[in-house]
């Protein structure tokens, strides 16, 4: 005979609505975590060509409650013609012009720098699914009280591959068992894995 039902116990084990989430598309409060650089999709390369270097930063975005998402800005060439994407993330931080102005902005002695900025937040809803990523950074802010949230093995991956490589913000360990003072957001970097 089947025991009788336990909701207490089920009830802790909570599904996806336990995972934080940024759900509507706006203006959110961020500390930039790493700079990623990838290579481009296979789909997008064309016939006999290698694959192009990209580059995204990662960063861990607050949600309206307060939460931990990493969120990322879509992969990019570096380069810094009028049409680049790359200067035109950073347009209203700092005109990038050439590689050196770039890595003036990010880098200090070598180390990514520890970088708050208020994020523009783009939201696709897919079957009940949110597909997030970074199109602008407005503004770079003052320091906050954010806490630092854990690395995870999505952190690594763009497009479901790991990294070519990784800059780390030096306050954002990917080798220590960092525990985010809000819940972690393995739903989010699993949409944001494809």
């Amino acid at each position: 005979m089947p025991k009788k039902i336990n909701y207490q116990e089920i009830y802790g084990n909570k599904t996806n609505d336990s995972f934080a989430v940024i759900e509507k598309p706006g203006i959110y409060n961020g500390r930039l975590i790493a700079v990623r650089i990838c290579e481009q999709d296979e789909k997008f390369v064309e016939e006999g060509k290698e694959p192009k270097k990209l580059i995204s930063f990662l960063w861990d975005v607050l949600n309206k409650s307060g939460q931990s998402c990493h969120v990322y800005t879509k992969p990019c060439t570096i380069s810094f013609t009028d049409k680049s994407n790359l200067p035109q993330l950073f347009k209203n931080v700092k005109k990038l012009k050439k590689l050196d102005d770039y890595l003036d902005l990010i880098y200090e002695d070598g180390n990514v720098k520890d970088i708050y900025a208020s994020l523009s937040v783009e939201v696709t809803d897919k079957d009940g699914k949110f597909y997030t990523d970074i199109d602008k950074i407005i503004e770079f802010t003052d320091p906050t009280n954010q806490a630092v949230s854990k690395i995870t093995d999505w952190d690594k991956k763009i497009y479901g591959k790991e990294c070519i490589s990784i800059d780390y913000n030096p306050k954002y360990d990917p080798d220590a068992d960092q525990v985010a003072e809000s819940d972690d957001d393995l739903f989010n970097r699993l949409a944001n894995a494809d």
